[in-house]
């Protein structure tokens, strides 16, 4: 079964292994406080497609109660100290929230695979020196721990101006851009690269949201770690040369000043960095292993299992339109019984739970019974 998800990054957790020798940086005339998304994706929009938004999903987890902030953070800017310039973040994608359950997250072991048919990228930009400014978004891979891979690019796309991406002349009115990818699957975690150039007279923003935990308030709440954990990574020049994107991946971040003594004291004293939570968005289908090979039943579908070949658990998708019970039974290449289980389904959408993990290395043949009706498959445990 495939089902259409609109994802969107959040998060810049990290903070418990942070280092604490990346310097506490001041952010008071880098970020300016937005009220809302202009032309944000939402459901009515895309009405084929779960719309699921990190941001949104964590202010509705702590239910709208006012607490979540955004930013938005200049790209480039004519500033006294050029060293302050950020032309490159990366939002990772770990897992998969939907913004109308929020606290439930689903891992990529969960699903077959996702094919990113949309990227969106919130921005604001103004362009002052009549030259040509540069948006690049890739989507790039990520290693083993899902750290992202700049240089190992899936899909790219590049738009290009002398006015405005944004077709305004204040970089601080953002909206969000649609870069259509054709159709990209992916198997594991993915990420986004967004990267801007332009002139220093030009400028471009992005926008990143936390939850302030209300602590050093006022202009400057203190950001609380993000619900999904770590996935916006940024360039920042005056590190860059020592650490590369931060968080990296050994988890060395940047901290906002909270207390002012110009250090970075750790949480809960100084605030986690304000680079969470950037609004990058996909639009995505997600095939979750119920396919057009799937068994019909009178009350049931039943999918493939998976992962096929086996290395110990093994799921098998169920979308059941009421209450029962199924049997699993799993039989050798010489019809010996190896595995017979009863379980309880409920009525929607679910997976049995296969666990091969003690049965030797073969091939075997298992059976879902639902009702009185019957689907057996092949199945390879390694």
């Amino acid at each position: 079964m495939k089902k259409s998800l609109l994802l969107a990054a959040l998060a810049f957790a990290g903070l418990a292994n942070a280092q604490t020798n990346i310097p506490a940086v001041d952010t008071d005339n880098l970020i300016v406080p937005i009220q809302d998304d202009a032309n944000k994706p939402s459901s009515a929009r895309y009405q084929s497609e779960m719309l699921l938004w990190y941001g949104a999903a964590e202010d509705n987890l702590y239910g709208n109660d006012g607490n979540y902030t955004e930013f938005i953070w200049d790209f480039n800017m004519n500033h006294p100290d050029d060293s302050t310039e950020r032309r490159d973040f990366i939002v990772g994608f770990p897992t998969i929230v939907d913004v109308d359950d929020p606290g439930v997250e689903y891992m990529w072991s969960d699903v077959v695979n996702v094919t990113i048919d949309t990227v969106f990228v919130q921005i604001g930009h103004e362009n002052n020196s009549g030259t040509m400014d540069t948006l690049v978004v890739n989507i790039v891979s990520t290693t083993a721990n899902g750290y992202p891979q700049p240089n190992n690019i899936v899909w790219s796309d590049t738009i290009f101006t002398d006015t405005s991406f944004t077709g305004g002349a204040d970089w601080l009115n953002s909206v969000f851009l649609e870069f259509p990818t054709g159709g990209v699957t992916v198997t594991k975690d993915f990420a986004v690269n967004v990267r801007y150039m332009g002139d220093l007279t030009d400028t471009a923003g992005f926008i990143a949201g936390f939850y302030s935990d209300q602590i050093c308030t006022g202009t400057t709440p203190k950001a609380a770690p993000a619900a999904y954990g770590t996935n916006t990574y940024v360039w920042d020049t005056r590190f860059s040369a020592q650490y590369g994107y931060l968080p990296t991946a050994s988890g060395a971040s940047l901290y906002f000043d909270c207390n002012g003594n110009g250090q970075s004291d750790g949480y809960p004293t100084d605030g986690e960095s304000f680079f969470q939570n950037a609004n990058v968005a996909c639009a995505v289908t997600v095939e979750d292993g119920l396919s057009v090979e799937e068994f019909d039943f009178a009350s049931a579908s039943i999918g493939n299992l998976y992962p096929n070949p086996s290395t110990g658990i093994s799921f098998i998708p169920v979308e059941s339109s009421e209450e029962t019970q199924a049997q699993i039974q799993v039989v050798d290449a010489l019809g010996r019984v190896v595995l017979n289980n009863q379980v309880q389904i409920t009525k929607g959408s679910q997976r049995l739970e296969l666990n091969a993990s003690d049965l030797a290395s073969g091939t075997y043949f298992y059976t879902v019974s639902i009702n009185g009706e019957s689907a057996t498959r092949m199945m390879i445990v390694k």
